[in-house]
Protein backbone atom coordinates (compact mmCIF):
# COMPACT_ATOMS: atom_id res chain seq x y z
CA UNK A 1 0.00 0.00 0.00
CA UNK A 2 1.14 3.92 -0.90
CA UNK A 3 0.58 4.56 2.65
CA UNK A 4 2.04 2.31 5.12
CA UNK A 5 3.02 4.76 7.60
CA UNK A 6 0.83 7.73 9.23
CA UNK A 7 1.34 11.22 7.23
CA UNK A 8 -0.01 14.57 8.45
CA UNK A 9 -2.75 15.55 6.50
CA UNK A 10 -1.14 18.37 4.60
CA UNK A 11 0.65 16.04 3.06
CA UNK A 12 -2.04 13.46 1.73
CA UNK A 13 -4.79 14.04 -1.37
CA UNK A 14 -8.15 11.90 -1.28
CA UNK A 15 -8.03 10.61 -4.59
CA UNK A 16 -11.51 11.64 -6.02
CA UNK A 17 -10.00 15.09 -5.71
CA UNK A 18 -7.27 14.33 -8.51
CA UNK A 19 -8.24 15.02 -12.13
CA UNK A 20 -9.60 11.93 -13.28
CA UNK A 21 -6.95 11.51 -16.21
CA UNK A 22 -3.88 11.46 -13.29
CA UNK A 23 -5.82 9.36 -11.19
CA UNK A 24 -6.63 6.63 -13.72
CA UNK A 25 -3.38 6.20 -13.98
CA UNK A 26 -2.97 5.64 -10.49
CA UNK A 27 -5.39 3.01 -10.79
CA UNK A 28 -3.99 1.56 -13.33
CA UNK A 29 -0.47 0.83 -11.08
CA UNK A 30 -2.80 0.73 -7.63
CA UNK A 31 -5.91 -0.88 -8.78
CA UNK A 32 -6.97 -1.91 -5.24
CA UNK A 33 -7.79 2.19 -4.20
CA UNK A 34 -10.82 3.38 -4.02
CA UNK A 35 -12.17 6.98 -4.34
CA UNK A 36 -12.09 7.98 -0.82
CA UNK A 37 -8.40 6.29 -0.06
CA UNK A 38 -5.64 8.90 0.43
CA UNK A 39 -2.59 9.42 -1.70
CA UNK A 40 0.64 11.35 -0.77
CA UNK A 41 1.29 14.35 -3.13
CA UNK A 42 4.60 13.44 -3.78
CA UNK A 43 2.73 10.48 -5.35
CA UNK A 44 0.51 12.55 -7.30
CA UNK A 45 3.27 14.79 -8.40
CA UNK A 46 4.87 11.61 -9.62
CA UNK A 47 1.73 10.71 -11.94
CA UNK A 48 1.08 14.60 -13.42
CA UNK A 49 4.60 14.14 -14.63
CA UNK A 50 3.67 10.80 -16.34
CA UNK A 51 0.40 11.86 -17.66
CA UNK A 52 2.21 15.62 -18.49
CA UNK A 53 5.12 13.19 -20.31
CA UNK A 54 2.00 10.60 -22.17
CA UNK A 55 1.00 14.04 -23.93
CA UNK A 56 3.69 15.16 -25.01
CA UNK A 57 4.84 11.91 -26.49
CA UNK A 58 1.44 11.69 -27.78
CA UNK A 59 2.09 14.42 -30.30
CA UNK A 60 5.50 13.22 -31.48
CA UNK A 61 7.31 15.60 -29.30
CA UNK A 62 10.48 14.24 -28.29
CA UNK A 63 11.32 16.19 -24.78
CA UNK A 64 13.89 18.83 -24.88
CA UNK A 65 15.35 20.26 -22.08
CA UNK A 66 12.91 22.97 -21.35
CA UNK A 67 10.53 20.42 -21.48
CA UNK A 68 12.12 18.00 -19.28
CA UNK A 69 12.94 21.16 -16.61
CA UNK A 70 9.63 21.91 -16.39
CA UNK A 71 8.24 18.20 -15.98
CA UNK A 72 10.74 18.60 -12.91
CA UNK A 73 9.85 21.37 -11.47
CA UNK A 74 6.09 20.15 -11.55
CA UNK A 75 7.11 16.88 -9.77
CA UNK A 76 8.97 18.77 -7.05
CA UNK A 77 5.97 21.49 -6.76
CA UNK A 78 8.56 24.39 -7.20
CA UNK A 79 7.89 27.39 -9.49
CA UNK A 80 8.37 26.52 -13.09
CA UNK A 81 8.41 31.55 -13.93
CA UNK A 82 10.98 33.44 -12.52
CA UNK A 83 10.72 37.41 -12.08
CA UNK A 84 13.05 38.46 -15.35
CA UNK A 85 12.75 42.70 -14.25
CA UNK A 86 16.10 42.65 -12.37
CA UNK A 87 18.11 40.68 -15.54
CA UNK A 88 16.27 43.43 -18.25
CA UNK A 89 17.31 46.15 -15.36
CA UNK A 90 21.10 45.06 -16.47
CA UNK A 91 20.87 45.14 -19.68
CA UNK A 92 19.31 48.93 -19.86
CA UNK A 93 21.20 52.21 -21.00
CA UNK A 94 22.40 54.63 -18.92
CA UNK A 95 19.76 56.84 -21.82
CA UNK A 96 16.89 54.21 -20.73
CA UNK A 97 17.41 54.32 -17.06
CA UNK A 98 17.02 58.21 -17.16
CA UNK A 99 13.71 57.71 -19.63
CA UNK A 100 12.36 55.70 -16.93
CA UNK A 101 12.94 57.68 -13.96
CA UNK A 102 11.85 60.50 -15.71
CA UNK A 103 8.52 59.17 -16.92
CA UNK A 104 7.90 58.35 -13.16
CA UNK A 105 8.12 61.38 -12.15
CA UNK A 106 6.02 62.88 -15.09
CA UNK A 107 3.06 60.57 -13.82
CA UNK A 108 4.01 60.74 -9.97
CA UNK A 109 3.59 64.89 -10.81
CA UNK A 110 0.47 64.47 -12.77
CA UNK A 111 -1.29 62.63 -10.53
CA UNK A 112 -0.96 64.89 -7.82
CA UNK A 113 -2.13 67.47 -9.67
CA UNK A 114 -4.97 65.44 -10.32
CA UNK A 115 -5.52 65.46 -6.56
CA UNK A 116 -4.85 69.06 -6.28
CA UNK A 117 -7.57 70.03 -8.75
CA UNK A 118 -10.01 67.97 -7.26
CA UNK A 119 -9.76 68.81 -3.39
CA UNK A 120 -9.71 72.43 -4.49
CA UNK A 121 -12.51 71.68 -6.72
CA UNK A 122 -14.50 70.54 -3.44
CA UNK A 123 -13.65 73.25 -1.70
CA UNK A 124 -14.95 75.51 -4.05
CA UNK A 125 -17.98 73.68 -3.98
CA UNK A 126 -18.51 73.45 -0.52
CA UNK A 127 -18.15 77.43 -0.19
CA UNK A 128 -19.81 78.46 -2.81
CA UNK A 129 -16.56 80.18 -4.97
Amino acid sequence: MLLAKKYPANRLVRIKNIRPQISNLIKADYPYLSENDFILKDYVNKYRRKYIERLLKQENRELNQLQQSILDKISQNKIVSQDIEPILDEKLTLGQKIADKVAALVVAGLLYCFLAFFFFYGWALMYGF
